[in-house]
């Protein structure tokens, strides 16, 4: 059995190379990198629910978040497989972005895609992983955290211990889970990432995203998000 899959997924954005360094300090202390397994959003335009300028626009800034093609972002991530599709040539543009069910589909697509992706490859090896981290493009750690390394066997060890057990992020001020960072054994991630499905019934119900996750984690799965570490993540909207 191989140890550790990353799927990571989204609309590469505001930064190309950073993200993929300070991903490479977080896992510097496995024993092997993960294998890596993508999705990538084409668009002509930026995805965001802040609108067309992203989070910067609706901040009042000057500018706006520049995005980057599939080409230059495979160069960067170098995935062991990955699927690309055009965001203007699929039916989640037409979606209502009303709660953020049109982003928030799209998204989660996205991470189901990058699974299935890592189900062709262990397909094609005749070998499953143990662990699945799911991550992002644009994903960053506070300053503080950006040279974090975590204790890997006691990760290891939690998730062997609790296979239901899903580790992430706690949705900062928001309540609820995260969205942007999940780390579980494989049948845990497998389900983790089938919510694209259930996105929209589930979400005009909460008050939030990650209050929407951490039902369909906890009330849909029976899984167990739990959120140890102050990671102090953000992401480039």
């Amino acid at each position: 059995m191989k140890k550790w899959a990353t799927i990571i997924s989204g609309q590469p954005r505001a930064k190309l190379t950073e993200p993929r360094e300070e991903y490479d300090v977080f896992v510097s202390g496995l024993d092997s990198k993960p294998d890596i397994f993508g999705h990538i959003w084409e668009c002509k335009n930026l995805l965001s629910g802040w609108g067309p300028r992203g989070w910067l626009g609706a901040a009042g800034k000057e500018g706006t978040t520049v995005t980057f093609s599939s080409d230059e972002t495979l160069d960067v991530w170098k995935p062991n497989k990955c699927i690309v599709d055009n965001y203007d040539e699929h039916p989640f543009k037409d979606l209502t972005s009303e709660n953020n069910i049109q982003q928030g589909t799209s998204m989660w697509y996205g991470i189901r895609t990058a699974f299935k992706a890592m189900e062709s490859f262990e397909d094609e090896i005749s070998e499953k992983y143990e662990f699945v981290m799911r991550y992002r493009y644009d994903l960053e750690f506070a300053p503080h955290n950006q040279h974090l390394q975590p204790d890997w066997t006691t990760v290891e060890q939690m998730l062997r211990d609790d296979p239901n057990l899903i580790i992430g992020d706690s949705g900062n001020c928001y309540g609820g889970f995260g969205d942007v960072i999940g780390l579980g054994s494989r049948s845990a991630m497998e389900k983790y990432s089938k919510f694209y499905k259930h996105w929209s019934d589930i979400r005009v119900r909460m008050k939030n995203n990650e209050a929407a996750t951490e039902y369909y984690l906890r009330e849909v799965c029976g899984l167990n998000p739990q959120s140890p570490w102050n990671l102090g993540i953000g992401m480039h909207r």
